[in-house]
């Protein structure tokens, strides 16, 4: 298993981030034309990410696709 270590993110590079999803999310509306689901894990302070923010996503990651299979979603596109 690899090890991860945490890194520390600038305000400016938090912000790149951002608005670089939010753009993607904008895309895919209009590419889809459907609802769409965003998943982010919120970590205070600069270090945004390492091995709990990362299990964290995975687990949420996880439950996401067990509802989405459950009720039977189309899933039309994933990205991570």
């Amino acid at each position: 298993m690899a090890t991860v270590t945490s890194t520390v993110v600038s305000a400016v590079e938090l912000l790149a981030a951002r608005e670089e999803r939010a753009a993607g999310q904008t895309a895919a509306l209009a590419q889809f034309r459907k609802p769409l689901i965003s998943l982010t894990i919120v970590m205070p302070g600069p270090r945004k990410n390492g091995p709990l923010p990362l299990r964290v996503m995975d687990i949420a990651l996880q439950e996401l696709d067990f509802l989405i299979e459950e009720m039977r979603w189309p899933l039309l596109s994933r990205q991570i």
